[in-house]
């Protein structure tokens, strides 16, 4: 009995120690992660410092797929939000 209980322990021991150096691996892996660059926009793109002015958001004819060569999910879009306007859910279910 006592060995039958020596020899469980020990595979619990050595079961815990995998998990651990898992953790470990995986530790080491983030901190190899490549940086990303800091999120800077080209200066010729960069907006004006009094923009925005109004804050109205205007979407024209807008066309939205989740992948580059995707079909469109989004066919269309005209939308209009006047300057502090509130935007809502709602409950209705757009079908096309």
């Amino acid at each position: 009995m006592g060995l039958t209980g020596m020899f469980q322990w020990g595979m619990r021991q050595s079961a815990e120690m995998e998990n651990q150096m898992t953790s470990v691996e995986r530790v080491l892996e983030y901190t190899n992660i490549e940086q990303e660059p800091p999120l800077e926009s080209p200066p010729d793109k960069k907006p004006p410092p009094n923009w925005p002015t109004k804050g109205a958001i205007t979407m024209d004819n807008v066309v939205l797929r989740y992948d580059p060569m995707g079909l469109p999910v989004l066919h269309g879009v005209d939308l209009h939000i006047q300057p502090q306007e509130k935007v809502c859910e709602t409950q209705k279910l757009l079908r096309f």
